[in-house]
């Protein structure tokens, strides 16, 4: 009796940490492209074949132990798109894991309960099959138009009713817009050595405008271009009593200044080598210092320059200034 229990755990051992080279999809999958291609589904599995170009690369090798995970992931993914009634099974042929799924009939929406003014936004339709990415992107796509059009203060209740029993889905969707809101002042919070003046510059809004977030954003990709600061943040402040809603604008510079050197070899210069020291907010107000040198074989060069963007701000603010010099001596090659 012993020996016959010894015997079955090592084969149980074996089959558990058998593992196998190749996958395959079979069922209702589409052969091209489609929800269920053969790309979609190692991408549902979590499974990455290295590209062809990459050749040094080895493809997956799959473990007994995910086939169940595998089996799971499938499952979820049919019921996102619709096919709650679906069914994968999964068995094993010599070293291939084969996974056929099969997907039934699809629920479908059997009621849709919105304000006509976002009806436009929905991505479903009554008496269509249910997806959970067209409910989440109608959902977005109706949160982005309120925070661009003055409601950021929206209340939004949305539920998705599967009822598995009669296999439909209800959809409610119930939106308070809140209150109108526009731009208040913006109060900057500036602590780098940069004047509010070319801050406010980068400000996309302005004061009474309808509030829109996208201006927002503009404004913090603007102020993260200078490449200045370390910290930037930008924050609304909602008041329920007051449709003006302030701005406050918070600002740390960060590391301004970088070295970098390189050394290498080409058949042309042989041996070279250079240094380059760059200071991004020198002085303040976004000039720019830059100091380097170049050497090789064939000769050298060394470099400078300066970079201020508003040289004359107090008559013509929109008049910068750079300035270049450098000395180089080089050998060229000569034919006769």
């Amino acid at each position: 009796m012993k020996k016959y229990l010894i015997a079955l755990i090592i084969f149980t051992l074996y089959i558990y940490a058998k593992t196998f080279n190749n996958i395959e999809f079979k069922g209702d999958t589409d052969l091209v492209t489609g929800e269920f291609d053969r790309d979609t589904l190692l991408k549902i599995c979590h499974i990455e074949y290295p590209p062809i170009y990459k050749i040094w690369k080895k493809d997956p090798v799959f473990d007994s132990k995910q086939i169940d995970d595998f089996v799971d992931n499938l499952t979820n993914y049919t019921r996102s798109v619709g096919y709650y009634k679906a069914k994968v099974y999964a068995k094993t042929e010599d070293d291939t894991i084969i996974l056929r799924i099969i997907k039934n009939r699809p629920i479908k929406i059997k009621s849709i309960h919105m304000d006509n003014e976002f009806k436009r936004f929905a991505l479903f339709q009554r008496g269509k099959r249910f997806r959970t990415s067209d409910f989440t992107q109608t959902k977005k796509k109706i949160t982005r138009y309120l925070e661009e059009h003055g409601y950021p203060t929206y209340n939004m209740e949305a539920k998705a009713l599967v009822d598995l029993d009669l296999y439909e889905v209800n959809i409610d969707i119930k939106i308070d817009k809140g209150l109108k809101r526009y731009f208040g002042k913006t109060d900057i919070n500036n602590s780098s050595k940069i004047d509010n003046a070319l801050i406010t510059e980068q400000i996309k809004y302005k004061k009474d405008e309808l509030y829109d977030i996208s201006t927002l954003e503009d404004s913090y990709d603007n102020l993260y271009r200078l490449g200045v600061f370390d910290k930037i943040k930008i924050e609304s402040d909602f008041n329920d009593s007051n449709a003006s809603t302030d701005i406050d604008i918070v600002l740390e510079e960060g590391k301004t200044k970088e070295f970098a050197s390189h050394l290498g070899y080409d058949t042309y210069e042989g041996f070279r080598g250079g240094a380059e020291y760059i200071d991004h907010n020198f002085w303040g107000n976004l000039r720019e210092f830059k100091l380097g040198a170049k050497l090789t074989q064939k000769g050298y060069k060394a470099y400078t320059s300066f970079y201020d963007p508003r040289i004359f701000k107090y008559f013509v603010d929109d008049l910068s200034f750079r300035n270049e010099l450098s000395y180089q001596n080089w050998r060229y090659d000569g034919y006769d």
